[in-house]
């Protein structure tokens, strides 16, 4: 069900003659494996989606995903571990809508994909906490850096590493689930830095793990550089093609929770739209004794953490060609 689709139901149930309390509903997605509603709460008018399911396949959960703009909780059809249970899927704030209406069409995609209640209970708890926490990080979407940084992470996840790996390549993409390292393929890491700034000579290490090479059996460190082209393709074009290539099925939904994760929505689409961005060079660089960095190892006792840059130029002894950096990352492991 689109979010078109939705944000019309809803308007057609607002303007329904209802009593004080309790929801104005349309049953929707009659194939699914629960029951679904979309729904209006009579009381403040406030959109909603309720998912009805046997007790029994919603155990005991101490706490329901809550976040700015949305918040879910149960209520009880028919008493009893034998009963019926209505999740109610709730806008808490009007000012949230659009990003109600994309967690919601969200929702009801893995609903659809579930064969049995206990897995579609499961995936919608699972898909709201990823939305809760995207609500808390960026409700207000992606700054420019954050922007290019997913950019470029997507590039390399569908030119180089889905080339090898087929859809397991999103087994390999780390860095929007806190990863060390954007990406890691067997023993090797790959820690991508993007820029585009024409002529830079230099790029940023954020801590002091990001670099140690003892943690993994090979370290890469892999620099773009994009140029702002109007041949190029913008943020949401490349999302669009990202999906298409990993489709609908489960690799599609795995996608788009790392998507979520990395901070992207499309309720931000018209954000991203405009800046079109092309790939102008592509280096790879192996991080071996002697590579300029700073580890916890070799600072003095007492720093904890270093946020730093590194100059290119002395990473040049470091280069190597990419023959040999596909070579190193073509093992799943």
């Amino acid at each position: 069900m689109t979010r078109d689709q939705l944000q019309k139901t809803w308007d057609a149930l607002a303007v329904e003659q209802s009593p004080e309390i309790g929801w104005l509903t349309k049953r929707v997605l009659p194939d699914a494996c629960c029951l679904v509603r979309v729904a209006i709460n009579a009381s403040d008018r406030m959109p909603a989606l309720l998912f009805e399911v046997k007790a029994s396949s919603v155990g005991l959960i101490v706490e329901y995903p809550t976040s700015t703009g949305f918040a879910m909780s149960p209520e009880s059809i028919t008493p009893g571990p034998n009963g019926t249970v209505r999740l109610c899927l709730i806008l808490t704030d009007p000012n949230y809508r659009d990003q109600f209406c994309a967690l919601t069409e969200d929702v009801l995609s893995v609903v659809v994909q579930s064969a049995v209640e206990e897995d579609a209970v499961t995936a919608i708890l699972a898909r709201l906490s990823s939305w809760q926490n995207f609500m808390r990080r960026h409700s207000e979407g992606l700054s420019i850096e954050e922007q290019t940084g997913l950019f470029a992470e997507l590039l390399y996840l569908m030119r180089v590493l889905h080339p090898m790996h087929g859809h397991a390549a999103l087994n390999t993409w780390k860095g929007p689930i806190g990863g060390l390292w954007d990406f890691v393929t067997g023993d090797t890491a790959i820690e991508l830095k993007a820029t585009t700034a024409s002529g830079s000579k230099a790029f940023h290490v954020s801590h002091l793990g990001q670099l140690d090479a003892n943690r993994v059996g090979h370290l890469l460190v892999c620099f773009q550089t994009l140029v702002q082209s109007i041949q190029g393709a913008s943020l949401v074009e490349l999302v669009a093609s990202a999906r298409l290539l990993f489709g609908s099925g489960p690799a599609g939904s795995q996608f788009q929770l790392l998507l979520l994760a990395a901070g992207y929505s499309d309720v931000h689409a018209l954000k991203y739209q405009t800046r079109k961005l092309a790939l102008q060079s592509l280096r790879h660089f192996r991080v071996t004794e002697g590579f300029p960095r700073l580890t916890r190892e070799i600072v003095p006792l007492g720093i904890i953490d270093a946020l730093y840059e590194v100059d290119l130029e002395a990473c040049l002894p470091y280069e190597i060609t990419e023959s040999v950096a596909l070579n190193l990352i073509s093992s799943l492991g």
